[in-house]
């Protein structure tokens, strides 16, 4: 396939919040962007008594559940990156496949236009089930570097060596060089970009990274602040200077989310209201306070309370774009007119909504 710097590559959870919002961009933002989801391992449910968490279904119900998921919220006309991170390590299945191997069998029987994603260290059988997808649906794949593998003495032999194991070339994998919540020093962007190996033959460059916090614990309950996007300004200064580099990167990032999982015991954990609001070069974050419980002696706002009065102080913040510009705005002017309220699940695809397409028009936008 292919694409430029004129595209956008989010690197996705492949949970609910997010995948409402996939399903409900409009057509312009879906042609503009190739999704990278990260699966899943099976959800957790917590038992009264139980120290521990356990599964929720089994991985073959997961892995069909998430198959079904991903065809029904994305489509089959566009294609995008499929990344078993999260279960590459579990047992395999009742049938003896490995789990990754029958997600991917999943979603060619359902004629979708997935393209695996690996990495430099990923486990064996993982790696084996997506040579099979490379030989059997043609699509190539898509190597996912971190930070750490550029730590190699000799990575372009490295890659040399990845790719001969695949049985493909260069032209048709495509690269995303990914530093998580790491934010590089712009005054080496320049320098890491030209350091990547045959940086001109890969099918497609991505320069992903994330500066969203991991929790809320910074953000002052009750309050609106504003978070500055370090990886849109790290990308648009190098895009500045894009004379200098050998190939520009396509812009990707988390969304609103940040790389890593954050583990809640909901036993223990309370949850807040908060809505993420993506701006030019900042986050607008709207916090309310932890949702009351039946024994608490302080009064607390409920969610019903508190989400429409977030959502009242979005639309009256500079940086909002008014119920049109997408799905998850409109979700915002309603619930501030009070005529819905919605949960955590709600809430994140709202904003993912919001950020696709803020930065697809942020992206359409530059001279």
């Amino acid at each position: 396939m292919g694409f430029d710097q004129k595209h956008y590559v989010p690197i996705l959870k492949a949970k609910a919040g997010e995948l409402r919002a996939l399903r409900e961009v409009h057509q312009t933002v879906r042609n503009a962007i190739t999704p990278l989801l990260e699966i899943m391992d099976v959800p957790p449910r917590w038992l009264d008594g139980e120290d521990e968490p356990v599964p929720s279904k089994s991985m073959e119900q997961h892995i069909a559940a998430t198959a079904d998921a991903l065809v029904k919220n994305w489509g089959t006309k566009r294609p995008l990156f499929v990344d078993g991170l999260y279960v590459e390590g579990a047992d395999t299945l009742d049938d003896g496949r490995e789990p990754f191997r029958a997600l991917l069998d999943h979603l060619r029987d359902a004629n979708m236009k997935s393209i695996p994603v690996t990495g430099m260290d990923r486990y064996a059988e993982y790696d084996e089930a997506i040579k099979g997808a490379v030989g059997s649906d043609g699509r190539g794949l898509c190597l996912r570097l971190e930070e750490e593998d550029f730590d190699s003495d000799d990575l372009e032999a490295e890659l040399n060596g990845a790719l001969d194991y695949f049985g493909i070339g260069l032209s048709k994998v495509d690269l995303v060089v990914d530093y998580a919540a790491t934010i590089l020093p712009r005054s080496t962007l320049v320098a890491v970009v030209n350091s990547i190996p045959q940086l001109k033959k890969w099918r497609s460059f991505t320069l992903s990274a994330c500066s969203f916090p991991k929790d809320m614990r910074d953000i002052s309950t009750n309050s609106i602040e504003e978070l500055a996007r370090e990886e849109w300004l790290n990308w648009t200064h190098l895009r500045a200077r894009r004379d200098k580099v050998e190939r520009m990167p396509t812009y990707s990032d988390y969304a609103i989310n940040h790389p890593q999982l954050l583990e809640i015991d909901p036993r223990e954990m309370r949850m807040s209201g908060n809505i993420r609001y993506t701006w030019t070069t900042q986050y607008v974050v709207a916090r309310g306070e932890a949702f009351p419980r039946k024994k608490d002696k302080t009064k607390r706002d409920p969610p019903r309370v508190q989400y429409p009065r977030l959502a009242k102080e979005i639309t009256e913040h500079k940086a909002w774009m008014g119920p049109k510009f997408s799905w998850g705005d409109a979700y915002i002017q309603e619930c501030a007119n009070g005529k819905c309220v919605g949960g955590g699940r709600e809430w994140r695809a709202v904003g993912t909504s919001h950020h696709l397409a803020s930065v697809v028009q942020q992206i359409a936008n530059l001279p």
